[in-house]
């Protein structure tokens, strides 16, 4: 009777233990779940910030060629002839009114810090997004105007990616909400095409493999050219 007891006794620690892990690992992963969501909407409001700022210039009369994103903060120069004072500066009080804050370290891909544009956010005209307002599914080489100026964080971790397309609800081609980056084959970008007040007229296109991202205005996805994940959104849609 003892020795059943005893056996019993350790039967039940160990259901109990194969419990408390089991409640333990569910925490932790919903926790970062949770975590990423966070940092996903800070990018996101960071970007639509910028997005408000450039509109109220444009409300004010500043062209979308005079633009500036010149910050000292930024190591890439961003700086052109066609902005001549502090009104036309993104991060300027007297222009967009948008303070610059750098990507947190924790959003980025430790692996690729010795990449270009690595750790800054990245301003280009150089990209079309397929099917967003004028550009078609051709948009890349049809020489229109037609190219997006678009905010681009280069290198954001994988789950945070996932969670980005989460909260902006973008769908498969069966109505499910993404549970991956969508991957697209060719290149997105061209990480020295930094925007200098002029628009590319034959350009790169957002155009994933799965066409999941074909019309919308930001998301995130797998750029196989660099290996890397990609978070993009359209401060103008041209």
């Amino acid at each position: 009777n003892a020795l059943w007891f005893i056996l019993l006794a350790v039967a039940l620690i160990t259901a109990l233990t194969i419990t408390i892990t089991s409640s333990s690992d569910q925490t932790e992963q919903s926790g970062d779940i949770e975590r990423a969501r966070v940092q996903a909407s800070e990018i996101l409001n960071f970007a639509k910030s910028v997005e408000e700022g450039v509109k109220r210039m444009t409300m004010r009369g500043i062209s979308e060629n005079e633009l500036s994103f010149e910050d000292t903060r930024l190591t890439t120069d961003y700086s052109h002839a066609g902005c001549t004072g502090d009104n036309c500066l993104v991060f300027g009080k007297s222009g967009g009114g948008v303070s610059y804050s750098p990507p947190n370290s924790l959003w980025l891909d430790r692996s690729e810090s010795a990449s270009a544009r690595y750790g800054e956010w990245f301003f280009t005209s150089d990209t079309c997004v397929a099917s967003v307002v004028r550009g078609g599914t051709d948009c890349d080489a049809d020489a229109a105007n037609n190219e997006e100026l678009l905010i681009v964080m280069p290198y954001i971790k994988r789950d945070l990616c996932t969670e980005i397309n989460y909260l902006l609800t973008l769908k498969d081609g069966s109505g499910n909400l993404l549970t991956s980056p969508p991957e697209q084959t060719d290149a997105a970008f061209d990480l020295d095409a930094y925007f200098q007040g002029s628009f590319s007229g034959d350009s790169m296109i957002i155009l994933d493999d799965t066409s999941y991202l074909t019309g919308k205005k930001a998301g995130c996805f797998e750029d196989k050219t660099l290996g890397a994940y990609m978070f993009y959104y359209t401060l103008i849609g041209r």
